[in-house]
């Protein structure tokens, strides 16, 4: 999405269409529509960044937000603890997504931070959004005042990784 040429493969249509159309004023404009036509008619990848999926979901064009937020049947978010801030507008965009279909991947661990954990597993797994929430929010008190010492806490994050096991994989092998 972010590379400014169109690569030949971009729908016909789209792309005759467009050409003319003086509402699209900038090239960036012309090529991101084109790209995202092209995209939601072939039901194919759409490979973009943080940055632009969140500058043209945020934008001046309702018609990219709605094709950002409505069309995903599967949303991949590689380095899936970057958007781990529920005050950051890329968190926020993206708990919009009307897809229940989500694959988060990352490599670095959330160092034993509950609200982040809490953040990226909501991003996950939306339908579990009060349940971790609450869980998290539990841990992250037991954490702070040490109600009954460390087994308290123990205990709650070994229900919490059980809560989470069906959708969380964790690979400890050496080859990347």
């Amino acid at each position: 999405m972010s590379n400014q040429e169109l690569s030949g493969l971009e729908n016909p249509s789209a792309v005759s269409l467009l050409k003319g159309n003086k509402q699209h004023r900038s090239k960036k404009d012309y090529v991101h529509m084109v790209k995202l036509y092209s995209w939601r008619n072939k039901k194919s990848i759409l490979g973009i960044s943080y940055s632009l999926y969140e500058k043209l979901a945020y934008g001046k064009t309702q018609k990219f937000r709605k094709m950002l937020l409505d069309f995903p049947g599967l949303l991949v978010l590689d380095e899936g603890h970057a958007p781990r801030n529920h005050n950051s507008c890329i968190w926020k965009v993206l708990t919009e997504v009307k897809t229940e279909k989500r694959i988060i991947l990352s490599g670095t661990p959330f160092q034993n931070n509950f609200k982040e954990l809490s953040n990226v597993l909501c991003l996950t797994r939306p339908a579990y959004k009060d349940k971790i929430s609450s869980r998290l929010h539990d841990l992250t008190r037991l954490s702070l005042k040490g109600k009954n010492g460390r087994l308290d806490e123990e205990i709650g994050i070994a229900e919490l990784k059980d809560m989470i096991a069906p959708f969380v994989h964790v690979h400890k092998g050496n080859i990347l």
